[in-house]
């Protein structure tokens, strides 16, 4: 008989517990035949006893479930509830008189710590009563302290938001030159993870934070204060980093010395104020300007720059959960086993939840160096893994599932270099400064035009009367290979002028000058590293943004790191079917590769931004320039409509909606290698473009721009001639 399942949240908010969440909720619905209906405990195992829930199968849309796993905090509330250690006590049979009156076969409780608990005594309990119902826990925590696993979803995404963070706070630190302080308050009671990401805000050696204090060190305040004069001998801007429970020697809490902290109901203490105490101390001392800044609960479930790793990962967890539960898996918790080599890999795996409940895993002490103060080169591995793939459990049997990751589960990422290039999807690893990778470029930035350009979307080059237009710099070489580039002499024959990052940096200024909407850069991802000095240069100068115009063919992780570079994502998403990406761009992956970058790209910068223009004439009105978001761009082929209308019924379900623009474009002109496929060497008919255009329509598609077919001209290529260069 079909059994229906159940579901809890418990502990405090992180940015990917509801992809948890949503990953039951999705592998729950997976399963007809033998999962009824998907129930959610509003605020957990207290809420559930006072008969509060919810059906999810019924409540959430398709869209809906879609939001859900990027939704920050706890979808179905939260509780910290204890449940009794006495297995005689009244509540356990009045909750399982509540299980067996809703046929729940199945209950998952995502968590941390105490959570474990509440899941250990259920299944005890239900062993002990015979009860027929398999219990599993879902790990949660920002904490990353539970034991057995490698790390935990919610870890990843407040490690890359505290070195985000702290990143900032040493930038705002650095400005003056008088000495000053700055003493920063992160979670964590009795262990240091999220402390310690601190140490990745770090650039270069000698870098600030200079100092890092974890609870898993005694902390001793007069050796803290001759850590503050050495350091205030090195570096007029001190910047420091306290875990919210480091504790002296005797075990008393810093935060405890000027008044005593208060307990939570599981008898924790409620930790606040050390970072203030510190700094009361460091001015009385020293006398310099000294603040503190406690993160507080912006650490715990900030989105904004959440992990995409965290969240993959994350869901997957609650999917594999589901998967054990129909295996008949109980008492267990959800393990993620980092496996060994180069590259990032985990596997799904399973420990009893005893291991876990009312246990921690502390930072490792060996990892702490220094006077107690600082952080050593391990944690930097662990946090900085590789892009790789995830197992998953499948019915006793294992099974690949991609997992678009930064910097693995964590928060910084190694950028690639030319010396062993992984900037692209194709990953060559080819040493650039030796030969050329499969883009056809060495490590010599070259380019081919830099100009103001009047082609590309209303809202990136403005209307054919204004003055200005979208300031584009065409690069050399192409990481696809597309038999009907239009492009080909930059892309496959390496026409072009090798430049300096210097000299690049003065073509975005003037750009600029000549009345450039924005920086438009064209394929430029394989000289990436050449490139983004070039952006640091001018980007405190610059006032224009920054757009990314690519074949779409792009790594996620790469996308992420380029958040704080790029603000409008211009990418094209060429084919669905991949034996005619294979065929057509030599690149058997495309879709794949560049779905997931596109889910990117969305995801950091949301629905698109617009800004009025004023008038350049007086004559002439104002008109909309596109400030930050993403244009999704498809060119139909001749031939292949069948694929663009399916690429419409994917983007149509798979991306939010709201949050981009679409562009259908009709300019196709068979170009280069076209001749060598008479499927594609003619030019497209009105008749299947506009069968695509009505495919989207119906859709709901209907926020972008369609393409008059007069565009179909060999003139809308421009000269690569080397202007302004």
């Amino acid at each position: 008989m079909k059994k229906n399942i159940l579901v809890g949240q418990s502990g405090g908010p992180t940015a990917v517990i509801n992809a948890s969440l949503y990953g039951v909720i999705q592998e729950g619905l997976s399963h007809p035949d033998e999962i009824g209906a998907v129930y959610g405990m509003i605020n957990g195992i207290e809420g559930f006893l006072s008969g509060h829930t919810i059906n999810l199968s019924a409540e959430l849309s398709k869209e809906d479930l879609e939001l859900l796993r990027l939704t920050p905090a706890a979808y179905l509330g939260s509780c910290r509830y204890k449940l009794p250690e006495n297995m005689d006590a009244s509540v356990y049979p009045l909750l399982f008189e509540k299980f067996k009156a809703m046929n729940i076969g199945a209950v998952f409780y995502i968590g941390g710590n105490d959570s474990m608990d509440t899941a250990d005594k259920l299944s005890r309990y239900a062993a002990m009563a015979k009860e027929d119902i398999v219990f599993i826990g879902v790990p949660k925590t920002i904490d990353n302290d539970l034991p057995v696993t490698d790390h935990t979803p919610g870890y990843g995404s407040a490690a890359r938001y505290v070195a985000s963070t702290v990143r900032e706070i040493v930038l705002d630190a650095s400005v003056y030159q008088q000495p000053a302080v700055t003493i920063i308050e992160l979670m964590g009671r009795h262990a240091g993870w999220v402390t310690a990401a601190s140490a990745l805000a770090r650039k270069f050696p000698g870098d600030n934070p200079l100092l890092i204090y974890l609870p898993e060190s005694d902390f001793d305040m007069e050796a803290f204060l001759n850590d503050i004069e050495g350091a205030l001998k090195k570096s007029t801007a001190v910047v420091v980093c306290v875990s919210e429970g480091i504790h002296d020697a005797s075990g008393r809490l810093v935060c405890e010395y000027s008044t005593e902290a208060q307990v939570d109901t599981f008898g924790h203490k409620m930790l606040t104020g050390c970072g203030k105490l510190l700094e009361s101390y460091v001015r009385g001392r020293f006398g310099v300007k000294v603040r503190s800044v406690e993160l507080n609960v912006n650490q715990r479930c900030s989105s904004l720059i959440s992990s995409l790793t965290d969240i993959n990962e994350a869901s997957e967890a609650g999917r594999f959960a589901v998967r054990a539960a129909l295996e008949g898996v109980t008492a267990k918790m959800i393990t993620f086993e980092r496996e060994e080599g180069a590259d990032y890999s985990i596997r799904f795996g399973l420990t009893d939840v005893s291991n876990v409940c009312n246990k921690e895993k502390t930072f490792p002490p060996h990892w702490i160096t220094g006077n107690h103060n600082d952080i050593g080169p391990e944690f930097t591995a662990y946090a900085s893994a590789h892009p790789g793939a995830a197992t998953a459990y499948s019915g006793g049997r294992t099974s690949k599932i991609s997992v678009p990751q930064r910097a693995g589960a964590f928060a910084m990422i190694r950028f690639p270099t030319y010396e062993s290039c992984t900037l692209c999807p194709r990953m060559c690893r080819i040493d650039r400064s030796r030969k050329t990778g499969y883009c056809g470029c060495t490590d010599q930035l070259k380019a081919a035009r830099a100009a103001l350009h009047k082609w590309e979307e209303p809202c990136l080059s403005g209307p054919e009367w204004a003055r200005g237009g979208s300031g584009t710099v065409f690069f050399s070489g192409c990481t696809l290979k597309c038999c009907f580039c239009q492009n080909y002499p930059i892309s496959s024959e390496q026409f072009g002028k090798e430049l300096t990052s210097n000299e690049l940096a003065d073509i975005f200024l003037r750009l600029e000058d000549q009345g450039a909407y924005n920086i438009n850069l064209v394929t430029p991802t394989q000289f990436l590293p050449s490139i983004l000095p070039a952006l640091d240069q001018v980007r405190s100068r610059l006032s224009i943004p920054i757009v990314y115009n690519c074949g779409g063919y792009e790594r996620p992780e790469i996308v992420e790191y380029l958040k704080d570079y790029v603000d409008i994502w211009l990418p094209d998403l060429k084919y669905h079917d991949s034996a005619l990406s294979a065929r057509l761009s030599n690149c058997g992956n495309y879709f794949e590769a560049a779905s997931r970058a596109i889910y990117q790209m969305i995801l950091q910068t949301g629905a698109p931004v617009f800004e009025e223009h004023a008038p350049e004439e007086p004559s002439q009105p104002s008109f909309l320039l596109m400030k930050k978001g993403v244009i999704l761009r498809h060119m139909v082929l001749p031939g292949h409509r069948d694929d663009s209308i399916a690429l419409m019924e994917w983007v149509s379900r798979e991306l939010p909606k709201g949050q981009y623009l679409l562009s259908l474009l009709s300019q196709y002109t068979p170009f280069y290698h076209s001749c060598d496929h008479p499927d594609i060497n003619r030019r497209i008919t009105s008749y299947e473009y506009q069968k695509v255009v009505d495919a989207a329509l119906s859709l709901g598609l209907t926020e972008g721009f369609i393409q008059e077919k007069s565009s179909a001209k060999e003139e809308y290529t421009p000269p690569f001639d080397l202007k302004g260069l």
